[in-house]
C-alpha cells in the first residue's frame, strides 16, 4: 500500500507541474494572455513576428573628390545654342577675333537673303587655327539640338559623338559638324565668312 500511494503522489506531482519535495520536478509552462500579449509590445518586447523589411531603390550614385559616393544630378535637357545674332553686309559677316582665346567656341546665327536663318559656330583650336561649321550634322540635325562645346571637344547633344577641335570643318558627313570653313584668317582683327559659305549649310535648319 505504501508504495501505491508513493506511486500515486510522484504522478499527481509530474501532472500539477509542482516541485517534489527534493527540488525536482517539471515546471509547467508559462502562458500570458492576450492582454500580458499587447502590453509587452507596447514596452518594446521583441514579437516572434519580424516587421516586413523596407526596400528601398538604389540611386545613381557618382563619388565626390573626397572619394565619398553622392547621388548623381540629373542631366540638364539639352538646346540648340543659337549664340548671337550677326547681320549680312556686302556678302559676309564679320567676327571680332579678339574674342576667341585658345580651345574656346562661339555660336552665332544669321539670317540669309531668303529668309532662312541659319546657326554655327567658330572654334580657335589649341593651336590657334580659327575654324568654322554648322551647328549641326547631316545625321542629327532634324534634331535641332547641334553640338556643345567641352575642353578641347564638341559634343552632339542628340548622338553623343566627341569631335576634337583641332578637327572641326576638315571632314564631311555623318556627325561631323557640317564644314563652313577650315582654315579662317584673320585679317585687321576680324575672321570673314561669306555668304555664299553661309548658304551651304541652309538644308541643315
Amino acid at each position: 500500500m505504501v508504495k501505491i500511494a508513493a506511486a500515486l503522489l510522484v504522478t499527481l506531482v509530474l501532472l500539477s507541474g509542482c516541485a517534489l519535495p527534493d527540488g525536482s520536478g517539471t515546471k509547467a509552462m508559462e502562458v500570458s494572455s492576450p492582454t500580458e500579449q499587447v502590453a509587452e509590445k507596447a514596452q518594446g518586447v521583441p514579437s516572434s513576428t519580424s516587421a516586413p523589411k523596407v526596400v528601398r531603390t538604389a540611386q545613381p550614385t557618382q563619388q565626390s573628390a573626397d572619394g565619398d559616393e553622392v547621388d548623381e544630378p540629373a542631366p540638364a535637357a539639352r538646346v540648340l545654342q543659337q549664340g548671337e545674332q550677326v547681320t549680312l553686309v556686302d556678302g559676309v559677316v564679320s567676327l571680332d577675333a579678339s574674342a576667341f582665346t585658345p580651345s574656346s567656341v562661339h555660336y552665332y546665327n544669321t539670317t540669309l537673303p531668303g529668309g532662312k536663318t541659319v546657326y554655327f559656330f567658330v572654334a580657335r583650336d589649341q593651336n590657334g587655327s580659327y575654324r568654322a561649321a554648322a551647328n549641326a550634322c547631316q545625321v542629327c540635325f532634324a534634331s535641332r539640338l547641334g553640338f556643345r562645346h567641352e575642353g578641347d571637344l564638341v559634343v552632339c547633344n542628340t548622338c553623343g559623338n566627341r569631335y576634337p577641335l583641332v578637327k572641326v570643318a576638315t571632314e564631311k558627313g555623318g556627325c561631323n559638324p557640317s564644314p563652313i570653313a577650315p582654315n579662317l584668317e584673320a585679317r585687321n582683327g576680324k575672321l570673314v565668312i561669306a555668304q555664299a559659305a553661309l548658304e551651304q549649310i541652309a538644308d541643315l535648319f
